[in-house]
């Protein structure tokens, strides 16, 4: 118990230290840059007229510490450097001294003004949090602070225990010893498991205990008295239900603790902003580019007979069919030569479907395709909503007809024009069950921040043409 306390303390201490400097960092530069004219009397007057009073008050240290207190900003685990934590209770902390000029005088100065000082506070206490890290690490590398962890679960979920992810970052938990409720109940009894797993505390010197997996509730009971009597540290999680696309939510209903089964479709927010993202972005791609896409579409009419534009039907959210658009890459009718070719088939016998050095490709093609401009008319179909900026590429109809029930987690949301198969090498990729474990996991964990990691890393990816053919 001392030493759950001593790290405790330790935690706060250094944490709240590092704050306050970051605080007084951010006063500083406030005021010299607005009283001082330390960046030239432009800006300083600018600053003055922008940043709202009380924004470099000695008060602004407390607003912070509790704004990041309120949003987790001083828990254990790793919520203390997560960056939405962090970013919300700085912000929260800036809006605490400076909700009366937004109330009594709204304008859009003073909004802009006090975007800039949470802009400031954000920057400067994810970059604080980010170094002490680095700092404490070379000092005392955080594995030697993990908690010693007894692991209580049924045999067949031992292994799948050390393996779960809430526990699988070693600077937070080390096991160091496990106890197997079935065998131990066998040999020894009601009192087996119990006297295990105090044979462990005392021994390996443990001061957490993990239950896990499918324990009967009076067993789950009587272990976590004990090992809460032995002074040690008793968590567990519910059970939990491993379906592709869903995320979990922990709820309270009438006081009683439930996990509620999720899927990204419903966090209404998010969408609002990718949907508005969308909208914005391929309507402005679409009038930026109209000069480059007519020189494309002559182009393509001057390499081959047959149209510029090729559609085909494919498969979106929810099993909804549309025409997806693209620049033709092939020789006019090519989907009537499809069924000769399938023996060359990358993939095998998988749904995908991709050839080397494909017959059909025009030399114009090769060129559109390794580049990505052939996918640029599909800006369109973002626009009516069939599809995303960002997400799994839409499969073809007979592809869909022979999935597992496994691989329908595809059209759990709208389908991209860049995704995480296309960031991670593409055609590089040679199986389909992998497409899909990495589709899962994007959808899974989806969030705003990670759509615009895989945008930004489309740039590069096109550029280097990384697994295109």
């Amino acid at each position: 118990m001392r030493r759950h306390l001593n790290r405790t303390l330790v935690r706060l201490g250094v944490l709240a230290v590092a704050d306050l400097l970051t605080v007084e960092w951010l006063r500083i530069l406030l005021t010299v840059t607005r009283d001082q004219g330390w960046f030239g009397r432009g800006l300083a007057e600018v600053t003055r007229l922008a940043i709202p009073a009380g924004s470099d008050s000695r008060p602004l240290q407390a607003a912070l510490l509790l704004g990041l207190a309120i949003c987790g900003g001083y828990v254990g685990g790793a919520r203390k450097r997560h960056l939405p934590s962090v970013a919300a209770g700085a912000a929260l902390g800036v809006l605490f001294v400076t909700w009366s000029p937004l109330f009594t005088a709204p304008s859009l100065r003073v909004v802009a003004g006090v975007c800039v000082v949470a802009g400031l506070a954000v920057a400067l206490f994810v970059t604080m949090r980010a170094w002490l890290d680095q700092l404490v690490e070379r000092v005392r590398p955080r594995r030697a602070l993990a908690m010693r962890a007894v692991l209580v679960a049924p045999h067949k979920d031992l292994a799948a225990g050390r393996r779960d992810a809430a526990f699988a970052d070693p600077t937070e938990f080390r096991f160091v010893g496990d106890v197997d409720v079935t065998m131990a109940t066998t040999r020894g009894g009601p009192l087996g498991p119990t006297a295990e797993m105090m044979r462990l505390i005392d021994e390996q010197r443990a001061d957490t205990v993990v239950l896990y997996g499918a324990l009967e509730s009076r067993a789950a009971e009587r272990l976590a008295r004990v090992a809460d009597a032995a002074g040690c540290n008793v968590v567990c999680l519910p059970r939990t239900f491993a379906l592709q696309g869903f995320d979990t939510q922990l709820v309270f209903h009438h006081g009683d603790p439930l996990v509620r089964l999720v899927r990204p479709g419903e966090r209404g927010r998010q969408l609002v902003i990718k949907r508005s993202l969308d909208v914005v972005v391929a309507l402005a791609g679409l009038v930026a580019l109209a000069p480059l896409f007519v020189l494309i579409a002559l182009a393509v009419r001057l390499s081959s007979p047959g149209p510029a534009l090729f559609g085909q039907e494919r498969v979106g959210q929810g099993g909804r069919r549309f025409r997806m658009w693209k620049f033709r890459t092939m020789v006019d009718g090519a989907e009537e030569r499809l069924r000769d070719l399938r023996s060359r088939n990358v993939y095998g016998d998988e749904p995908l479907f991709k050839i080397p050095n494909d017959p059909r490709i025009t030399r114009l093609g090769t060129f559109l395709r390794v580049t990505s401009l052939d996918e640029l008319p599909q800006l369109w179909n973002v626009l009516r909503g069939e599809m995303s900026l960002v997400g799994p590429r839409p499969p073809l109809p007979e592809e869909v007809a022979r999935y597992d029930a496994a691989h329908y987690v595809r059209l759990d949301v709208r389908p991209g024009l860049t995704g995480p198969w296309q960031v991670s090498g593409r055609n590089r990729i040679m199986h389909f069950e992998d497409v899909v474990r990495l589709e899962a996991e994007y959808i899974a964990s989806w969030t705003m921040w990670r759509d615009a990691s895989i945008l930004v890393r489309t740039v590069p990816a096109v550029v280097r043409m990384d697994g295109a053919y």
